[in-house]
């Protein structure tokens, strides 16, 4: 419905300011959260930085973490279905907190997958296995992670095609450069790492990732 719809909206853009990658610095996702709405928001970090390089790019370990996932074509679609898992539209009905960054990888399962970090309930249990999507929801859990990567910031708010092509060309130069071999041969695979509002490019802070083989 729509208002379900306007709900789940409203608990994926909803962000307290926070330190996160971006770069070879840390960068302040800001928004118009209040305290009273911190269960809802979920600031662990999932990187871990291996080697800034002075070239312009970051080496990082991807720290495994429970995620769920849908396959895509339309980025606002693929939101929307993720949104409603952590608004508690699941087997258990529980709510999710808020996480970033969100992870747009192409070239898997022979398309595109979205992913999001399922992190803590809002309801402040710990200890249990995150629920089952809904049948039919297409979605899938999964544990994400456990991969090194490189990292490069794209200044662009929109990651088009072209805008890609470009930053993923120069950040393969520099990796070959430095002798570091990418994991897949196939340049149509790489990730798109988002931070910020995930419906407006208002304030939205992109990266492009290239699986690395260490």
């Amino acid at each position: 419905s729509s208002s379900s719809s306007s709900s789940c909206h409203r608990h994926l853009t909803r962000h307290h300011t926070r330190r996160q990658f971006h770069g070879r610095r840390s960068v302040s996702v800001r928004s118009g959260a209040s305290s009273s709405s911190s269960s809802r928001v979920d600031d662990t970090a999932i990187f871990t930085l291996l080697r800034a390089s002075e070239k312009g790019y970051d080496l990082r370990l991807i720290d495994a973490h429970p995620a769920v996932q849908t396959t895509y074509t339309n980025r606002g679609d693929g939101i929307e279905k993720l949104a409603k898992y952590f608004d508690g539209v699941n087997a258990d009905g529980v709510q999710f907190a808020s996480t970033q960054p969100l992870f747009m990888w192409h070239g898997e399962e022979g398309g595109k997958v979205m992913r999001l970090r399922v992190g803590k309930r809002v309801d402040g249990e710990t200890g249990s296995l995150p629920p089952a999507p809904e049948p039919g929801s297409e979605l899938a859990l999964t544990v994400a992670g456990g991969n090194a990567v490189a990292v490069i910031v794209v200044k662009e708010q929109n990651v088009t095609p072209d805008v890609a092509k470009v930053y993923l060309s120069r950040l393969r130069e520099m990796l070959a450069e430095d002798g570091i071999k990418t994991k897949h041969a196939d340049e149509s695979r790489f990730g798109v790492c988002q931070y910020g509002e995930l419906y407006t490019m208002a304030e939205r802070l992109n990266e492009l990732l290239v699986e690395v083989a260490l």
